[in-house]
């Protein structure tokens, strides 16, 4: 029986391949069928039958002979047992022939065809990969051929010199997963690492800043070039110029861009190209030149001559982009080296975006690696070449081994060399981000087989790289800290899924994976990660439980701030791990920090890396006893970039490993939850991520938004999951559900309202905004006339040049026309990095897609690689091609579009269009009892009627009369409800209520400061009476702000000066505060007559201010909100005086008793006599107390 399986399908699993070498290829083969029925035995005398090569082909003759000698088999001329090598025209069903083979195993031959020696030499490889552990290979035909024709790496031995021998190594190894670019980074401002017998001055001491004296000799660069090529591998070496050139100019005493420098540099690149002649490429860099490189000549002199003469030696050339501009048929190649990095039309293009592997972790970077596309490409073409992906060396390390181990050289690679070699991706780096999905298969396969490699090919390699698929965690939303990392929270107290602090619910999403990125950064931009949109000052914790089948001893891979190895930071200070003062418990004992090594306070990337990162440094050993053990982190973070260390990653990497540090500890379970069963987990999983992303959206009709009636199909698959949780599953049943609600959640994604298309009837009118970027200025695309650049304008409502439609175009893509000119459209003609014009429009042109952003309800507009970019001042706000088609991070690709107008509408318009504002109106809107809020049960209300509303409309065909009807219900029902959100309590002599009263600006509290004080606000304390107010009503209708006793109230004073003071409260009847809701809620302005409170800003001590002139709505130190934080009893149910009632000193905060020890065996009951338990929070509503001989009553909110 014959089982067919295809690599773009989905992965070749382990239970659907019988044979264990199949089990463990890599990369993955695009085509197999297995036989398992028959077998091929190496251990017996093969006759080989191969071509002859020349010295300079792959080879395969060697290889193979090898490899038999390997298995114990033998060489024989007439063995019946043949190895057959044919050269063919064609590999039938491959994509790419230029590299395809085909293997065919049967019982006595061993078949390989390819089209070229290089595709045999590949077929060879997998050969290896298949007998790893057996010399007994399965019956099987892989059809197999690369993606894209380039997939490399490249050293920087320009600023660290390698050995020669390591070099050759990496090679060696890296064939066997056809790897097939080795990128020869060989000059650079601290060396010229090539030796030169024309200006043998290069290579002087005197022209080192760095590893003086150590270069490669002609010889050596001879003999790596034929090395490679014998292994199927093509060196392109780089002579950057004229930037990065401070070796040169050292050794000759002149820049390159003098005349002198010009002619001596035609006569080194003569030279360097006979030494490299067996390799056709040639890189010449271009990027990143500075004044220090200056001279006087111009580079747009120097770069085209340099790049004539090196094509005039044979060879094809390679420029960085960024880096000089080129015209398609001025240079070869381009190799993108940042996130601005964009192809030259017609030119093709080497992708090293987000490919920079010293800026990489251990173990969130390279999911991002794996599962990125190539240039966002699914495969390679003439334009799109493949990848590189770099070990940049800025920062000195202390060995090769070093540069190998923190880069994660060997892992990051197999994962390049799989995507690049299969293609495919789930979208780019940029945009998929860091996070390890739970379900991920396709990762979790490659891990596996990473692994499997790791013990056998790599053995030796130094790869600190463990399983990290199954390692667990929950992560608190971030709290405030206020810019002080030391401030406590919750969790350390106790471990919950939610937490309640200063009146905001704190919830737990799970994360899989031993390194977690909470906010991610590459250059100006971040990448998606844990928080969706992180904030500085903020405290997060991370907890899991590690169940350990017995007592031992481990070793834990730990740190929290990944040092880059281009970065000149400082090493954290002693004692602590981190500047952010990240801390770890286990079992409820600090871990503490090793000693640094570096202790230096002056950046220099001239001083060595030494134990800042965890591959660095001897790891702490850790007892872990039987059963479960907890692990708890805490990571607060100040600014995101500070002095000491220029890009704070706000990050933890945190896994046991095995006592050699090599591998992961056996038998482990990572379970936040403490299950043993890990289907549960990976359910759990899926739920929080479902959940998650309802929590982002939007609910309407509008664009970037969705309707209520997806929702609630994702919402009832996610209660079916929930609801499995507390049943008794076995682990596939949970793993089935997992997978259904992820499917589930996809299919909701895709169900994202786009703009509604128009036709010759009606015409849709939508405005592009880019609300993220300028403020509210300057971000409204208009049009400006044909063939003039698009600008960004204030948006205005009237503006039809503001104004656009969307028609179809080709393919899937939609026409973008202007309201102002019909015939106008916007055009994605122009070049990248210029300014998008509009253009007359006619059938058949270049459409936009939408891609949906991770921000809220935005969009980025592409057509290919072409993307419309807002710019700002610099560039008169124009709209400018620029993101590279996939860009979902700047701000200036998130465009927001609102609907602007309808020609052509009818009353149905009109009433979605209401309904949607209505929703807009709500949507931000949270459920809570305090005042400026809505109930829960008062937003389900109306939010019903909007739906029901919303389905009526889609699923009928109403008159105009019953629209208008409809309209005018709603419109009621949305008065009614604003008119029920919460206003605050007034106390009276059965009932006080205790707020805490915050303002907007910094979340400060107002705080009693003394008798005739002047008022101020801080930081909220918990069961502190001085942030505790309670309002009193007056004879005038107004309120009176005073403490519980009431002792003081807020006094008002003049305009501005004196601040606000607290009087005595001898007679107070008048003159009080009325609470002013702002819209919607949840603010308060607290104003009487033309005095209103404020809170002034941190330069002034938040001193409190009659401020505003009480109609100012908008400053933050002007908006208060209130919440409910005590209630005290003050009568009783039985003739007893008041003053002798023990109850009047309960006390009840956020629905807890908080002084229960002062009342030994009180009693709680409902009105109906039903008995309240008193150890969690109380229900809401009335309730009823005894305590001895004495009764008392109060209502719980």
């Amino acid at each position: 029986m014959k089982r067919i399986f295809t690599a773009t399908l989905g992965i070749l699993s382990a239970a659907a391949l019988s044979f264990a070498g199949v089990q463990h290829l890599l990369p993955r083969p695009q085509l197999l069928s297995e036989n398992p029925a028959v077998q091929f035995s190496l251990n017996r005398p093969i006759e080989l039958k191969v071509q002859p090569q020349q010295s300079t082909d792959p080879q395969v003759t060697a290889e193979l002979t090898s490899w038999i000698v390997a298995n114990n088999g033998s060489i024989s001329a007439q063995a019946p047992t043949k190895l057959i090598v044919e050269l063919v025209p064609s590999v039938a069903g491959a994509e790419f022939q230029e590299e395809a083979y085909q293997l065919t195993i049967s019982s006595d031959t061993l078949l390989i065809r390819a089209t070229t020696l290089k595709g045999a030499f590949w077929a060879t490889q997998s050969l290896w990969q298949l007998s790893e552990t057996t010399n007994s290979l399965p019956g099987l035909t892989i059809t197999d051929w690369p993606a894209f024709r380039i997939r490399g790496y490249m050293h920087d031995v320009g600023r660290s010199y390698m050995q020669f021998e390591t070099l050759k190594k990496h090679i060696e190894k890296l064939a066997r997963y056809k790897v097939n670019i080795f990128h020869w980074h060989l000059t650079e401002n601290q060396g010229w690492r090539l030796e030169s017998k024309v200006y043998p001055q290069l290579n002087g001491n005197s022209a080192f800043s760095r590893h003086p004296g150590q270069y490669y000799t002609i010889e050596q660069a001879k003999e790596l070039v034929r090395f490679a090529r014998q292994r199927g591998i093509t060196v392109i070496p780089e002579i950057d110029m004229p930037g990065h050139s401070e070796a040169f100019r050292k050794a000759m005493g002149h820049s390159m861009l003098t005349p002198q420098g010009l002619e001596e540099m035609k006569a080194i690149m003569t030279e360097a190209c006979a030494t490299f002649g067996e390799t056709e490429w040639m890189h010449i860099g271009t990027d990143e030149v500075r004044t220090p490189d200056l001279g006087t000549i111009d580079w747009t002199v120097f770069v085209p001559q340099m790049v004539a003469h090196v094509r005039a030696q044979g060879k094809k050339v390679v420029s960085w982009n960024p880096g000089f501009h080129y015209g398609s048929a001025d240079i070869d190649m381009t190799q993108m080296w940042s996130s601005s990095g964009a192809v030259t039309p017609g030119v093709p293009a080497i992708d090293s975006r987000y490919h920079y592997i010293n800026h990489f972790d251990m173990y969130a970077d390279i999911v991002a690696l794996y599962n990125s596309t190539i240039a966002g490409q699914p495969k390679g073409s003439h334009q799109y070449a493949g990848v590189i992906v770099a070990a940049w060396n800025d920062r000195i390390l202390p060995s090769d081994e070093a540069i190998v181990r923190q880069n994660n050289f060997y892992p990051t690679l197999l994962a390049m060399a799989e995507r690049a070699w299969l293609g495919g991706g789930k979208g780019y780096f940029n945009t998929i981000g860091v996070n390890l999905d739970p379900l991920d298969q396709g990762f979790i396969d490659f891990e596996r087989r990473l692994l499997h490699h790791k013990k056998n090919h790599l053995n030796t390699e130094p790869i600190d790289y463990v399983k990290q698929t199954n390692v667990r965690w929950r992560i608190t939303d971030a709290f405030p800290n206020n810019g002080n990392p030391a401030t406590v929270f919750p969790p350390e107290s106790e471990l919950q899924n939610a937490y309640s602090f200063n009146g905001k619910t704190y919830a737990t999403r799970q994360a899989t994976g031993a390194g977690i990125y909470l906010r991610h950064v590459w250059g100006p931009a971040t990448i998606p990660a844990f928080y969706p949109n992180p904030q500085p000052n903020s405290t997060a914790y991370a907890y899991t439980y590690v169940y350990s089948p017995a007592d031992q001893q481990v070793r834990l891979q730990l740190e929290f701030q990944n040092y880059g190895r281009s970065e000149a930071d400082l090493a954290p200070p002693a004692g602590r791990w981190d500047y952010n003062n990240s801390r770890i418990w286990i079992n409820d004992t600090e871990l503490l920090p090793p000693a640094w090594e570096n202790t230096h306070t002056t950046k220099s990337n001239e001083i060595t890396l030494k134990n800042e990162n965890f591959t660095a440094r001897p790891l702490p050993l850790v007892a872990l006893q039987q059963g479960w053990n907890k692990v708890l982190i805490k990571l607060p973070v100040g600014a995101f970039s500070i002095a000491q260390v220029r890009l704070v990653k706000w990050m933890f990497t945190c896994v046991f490993v095995t006592p050699d540090g090599r591998s992961e500890v056996d038998n482990l379970i990572y379970s936040p939850e403490k299950n043993n069963n890990p289907g549960k987990e990976i359910l759990i999983a899926a739920i929080d991520n479902a959940n998650d992303f309802l929590s982002s959206i939007t609910i309407g009709s509008a664009p970037g938004k969705y309707r209520q009636s997806r929702v609630d199909e994702l919402r009832t698959a996610i209660e079916k999951a929930e609801n499995s949780l507390g049943q008794d599953h076995p682990n596939t049943v949970y793993e089935q559900e997992a997978t259904a609600l992820t499917a589930a959640l996809g299919e909701f994604k895709q169900a994202i309202n786009l703009p509604r298309i128009s036709n010759a009837k009606k015409k849709y009118w939508y405005t592009l905004t880019t609300p993220l970027r300028n403020g509210n200025t300057n971000n409204t695309i208009a049009w400006q006339g044909n063939n003039i650049a698009l600008k960004g304008e204030t948006l205005s409502a009237a503006a039809h040049k503001q104004h656009w439609k969307f028609i179809p175009a080709t393919g899937n893509s939609m026409a973008i026309v202007s309201r102002q000119d019909t015939s106008s459209c916007i055009h994605p003609g122009s070049a990248y990095n210029s300014a998008l014009k509009a253009q007359p429009y006619s059938a058949g042109i270049a459409g936009w897609n939408l891609i949906p952003t991770f921000s809220n309800s935005y969009f980025a507009i592409s057509s290919g690689d072409v993307q419309m970019n807002q710019t700002q001042s610099g560039q008169n706000y124009q709209i400018y091609n620029w993101g590279g088609g996939n860009n979902t991070t700047d701000t200036g690709c998130q465009f927001m579009i609102q609907p602007a107008g309808i020609d052509g509408g009818d009353a149905a318009d009109s009433l979605a269009i209401r309904i949607d504002a209505l929703r807009e109106a709500t949507s931000g809107m949270t459920f809570s009892n305090n005042p400026g809020y809505i109930s829960e049960s008062s937003y389900n209300a109306f939010a019903s009627l909007l739906n029901e509303s919303e389905t009526a409309l889609i699923n009928s065909n109403y008159d105009v009369v019953t629209c208008r009807a409809l309209l005018a219900g709603l419109n009621t029902a949305y008065e009614a409800f604003t008119s029920a959100i919460n206003r605050p309590l007034v106390s009276v002599t059965d009932s006080v209520f205790l707020y805490a009263i915050t303002v907007q600006r910094d979340s400060k509290s107002i705080a009693w400061q003394g008798a005739d004080a002047t008022m101020r606000a801080a930081t909220y304390a918990e069961n502190d009476p001085r942030f505790l107010w309670k309002l009193k009503k007056l004879n005038d209708g107004t309120l009176s702000i005073c403490d519980e006793k009431e002792s003081y109230y807020f006094q008002s004073a003049a305009t501005g000066t004196p601040p606000l003071i607290l009087g005595r409260n001898g007679s107070q009847t008048a003159g009080g505060w009325n609470f002013q809701l702002i819209g919607n809620g949840p603010w308060f302005t607290i104003t009487n007559g033309t005095a209103q409170l404020n809170v002034s800003n941190a330069g002034t001590n938040y001193t409190m201010y009659n401020w505003g002139g009480g109609n100012n709505l908008t400053d933050f130190g002007c908006k208060f909100t209130l919440a409910l934080k005590a209630q005290q009893i003050v009568s009783s149910l039985t003739p007893v005086s008041v003053n002798n009632n023990p109850l009047d000193k309960l006390q009840i905060i956020n629905r807890r008793i908080v002084n229960p020890d002062l009342f030994p065996g009180i009693q709680a009951f409902t009105p109906s006599g039903v008995a309240i338990a008193l150890n969690r929070e109380l229900p809401a509503g009335l309730i009823l107390l005894k305590y001895r001989e004495f009764t008392g009553k109060t209502v719980v909110y």
